[in-house]
């Protein structure tokens, strides 16, 4: 999970970014995900997911635990393509249990957000200090 806090960015908002070239999946097949949210730019190596039907958060743990290896290319460089990703094929819950489920984990998250931010906050305070003092 990563805090996202920049003076020029075209993201505002939460957001799953998943990797599209280079290191897209761990050695056991799943994918390389960074839960993010706040202002940011991301590179143009990254596809920036967004759930429509779904949350975000959800969107999140589902590809956490969704072996990619299927829709992976490439022999020296990976890839993950927009097409195979739009491949995937899962069986959405209904809108009923969405719900349950997003009661269930929303506070979770926001909790994590809210302590990522008391975090980065406190690093830069941190930083302000030591250079102060040094």
């Amino acid at each position: 999970l990563i805090v996202a806090i920049y003076h020029k960015y075209n993201f505002d908002g939460i957001y799953l970014l998943l990797g599209e070239d280079g290191t897209v999946q761990d050695e056991y097949g799943f994918p390389i995900l960074q839960y993010t949210f706040g202002k940011f730019w991301p590179n143009n190596h990254a596809h920036v997911l967004q759930g429509k039907n779904v949350s975000t958060e959800w969107l999140y743990l589902y590809f956490s635990q969704r072996n990619i290896s299927g829709i992976v290319t490439g022999a020296v460089q990976k890839k993950v393509s927009q097409k195979n990703m739009n491949s995937l094929k899962f069986k959405l819950p209904d809108s009923q249990e969405l719900k349950k489920f997003d009661k269930i984990i929303q506070p979770l998250f926001s909790k994590i957000r809210s302590t990522k931010l008391e975090n980065y906050h406190l690093e830069e305070l941190k930083r302000v200090l030591l250079t102060k003092l040094f």
